[in-house]
């Protein structure tokens, strides 16, 4: 798998465990895990010049790679809160 695969593979990995620990509460992998994957991920950004992971949950970078199913979740909860927040 060459760098580039391989940093889009981690970048995926990186969201979909992220939502799975801060908005399912249901972690898959363990925090150490979790890290190293980061780390190599921060270390290919770095070789390829692209952007590295950050610290919360940038929605607009993040939400192009989760599943579809975390992704239509996320907009009927938008549109919940939406009307939650209206009345």
């Amino acid at each position: 798998m060459d760098k580039q695969a391989r940093y889009k593979e981690l970048d995926k990995l990186l969201v979909e465990n992220k939502y799975k620990y801060y908005i399912l509460g249901e972690p898959t992998i363990s925090d150490e895990e979790y890290d190293n994957y980061e780390m190599e991920f921060n270390q290919l950004a770095k070789e390829l010049d692209l952007p590295g992971s950050s610290v919360g949950f940038p929605w607009e970078r993040e939400a192009e790679v989760v599943s579809d199913f975390a992704d239509n979740l996320l907009k009927e909860w938008y549109k919940w809160d939406k009307k939650e927040n209206k009345e």
